[in-house]
């Protein structure tokens, strides 16, 4: 446990290190695109909020108070009819937003990491022909080397950094949404916020540590696996008798293709999503248990028209709260899946800082 402590201490530190890299390098737009994509992601919340709470006013009628109230505030008198026509156009307006803001978000997103990536692809780029420009390898070897890392590591690298990028503005925003959702919710079920916050601190450590102790172990499995696929596979082109297809093509293929290794092999590629549907089953079961004790209780107690109203917004916000919670779990998975390459990228930044220093 201490051991797992000390590499959560480590990957947190690492995480916080990049993120402040980022920030650092253009803080105003690192702040805009994450309140951009917490507004993205929270304006549906809101959309569904105005939208039950009116519905709830026009029923108990309502609307005339409101109307009175802005009179008495200097506004011009309006019918009730054209108060409600209006309000229907805004909401119209929220739900349009609701889809119209993410999908901006998502384009911008894609373009920053994109160019963040491309900065860093530099950085190491520039390390690595340093390092090899003055290394006394054969032309042969050297030549080898560079072709596996512009083929293979460069574009393997800047697949990953894009990734820990969008996860980690994901995480970021997440962090946020959950935060405001929990003190929407305080506001109407107090009770309720206490206790989803009991279920995400027991959920979200235990997640963690799976995912830590199954992710190392995969990798390890992982390369095992493709080394004896790829043993195997060079065992089958080496045999003499490759024009026609016997017996022993078809044993050495069977033993390629459909081998109980090869089997373990793509199932742990296929790990993060089996976990992600493993959270989504308990976050289900939970809001199950929740709506059904719910239903009891407006069985058992006289709940009035706005009493229903808040409790119908508080059923959605925890609905919404949970695919959050859902994705910030696969996010955390993501980043620690490309922690290494990420600890190795902060080595190189500060590697090439120091240089720039002297």
């Amino acid at each position: 446990m201490s051991f797992f402590y000390n590499s959560a201490v480590s990957y947190f530190k690492t995480i916080s290190i990049f993120a402040k890299t980022l920030f650092l390098d253009k803080p105003l737009t690192f702040i805009l695109l994450n309140f951009s994509g917490i507004v993205s992601k929270m304006i549906i919340i809101v959309a569904f909020m105005v939208s039950i709470k009116s519905i709830v006013l026009v029923h108990s009628g309502d609307i005339q108070n409101i109307l009175d109230g802005l009179i008495a505030y200097q506004f011009p008198p309006i019918s009730e009819r054209t108060f409600i026509l209006v309000v229907a156009c805004f909401i119209l307006l929220l739900f349009i937003l609701s889809a119209i803001l993410p999908l901006v978000y998502s384009i911008k997103i894609s373009k920053y990491s994109y160019s963040r990536t491309s900065k860093f692809r530099k950085i190491k780029a520039n390390i690595f022909f340093e390092q090899h420009q003055k290394s006394q390898e054969a032309d042969k070897e050297k030549s080898k080397i560079l072709h596996q890392f512009i083929f293979q590591t460069d574009p393997q690298f800047g697949k990953a950094i894009i990734n820990v990028i969008f996860h980690l503005f994901e995480l970021l925003q997440n962090l946020g949404v959950i935060l405001l959702s929990l003190v929407i919710i305080a506001y109407f079920m107090p009770i309720m916020t206490i206790i989803l916050i009991a279920i995400m601190i027991v959920l979200i450590p235990v997640f963690l540590w799976k995912s830590y102790y199954q992710t190392n172990q995969t990798k390890s499995m992982e390369k095992k696996l493709k080394e004896l696929d790829k043993s195997l596979k060079q065992n089958l082109m080496k045999q003499s008798n490759l024009g026609d297809v016997d017996s022993d093509f078809q044993d050495y293929y069977h033993k390629v293709c459909y081998s109980d290794k090869n089997k373990k092999l793509e199932l742990s590629k296929k790990r993060g999503q089996l976990d992600a549907k493993i959270v989504q089953l308990i976050l289900r079961v939970i809001l199950g248990v929740f709506f059904a004790s719910t239903v009891i209780y407006v069985m058992e107690f006289d709940v009035n028209t706005e009493n229903l109203g808040d409790m119908l917004i508080v059923f959605f916000i925890v609905r919404f709260l949970f695919g959050i919670l859902q994705s910030l779990l696969t996010g955390m998975r993501a980043l620690n899946t490309e922690y290494l390459v990420l600890k190795d990228l902060i080595v190189d930044i500060q590697l090439s800082k120091s240089k720039e220093s002297l």
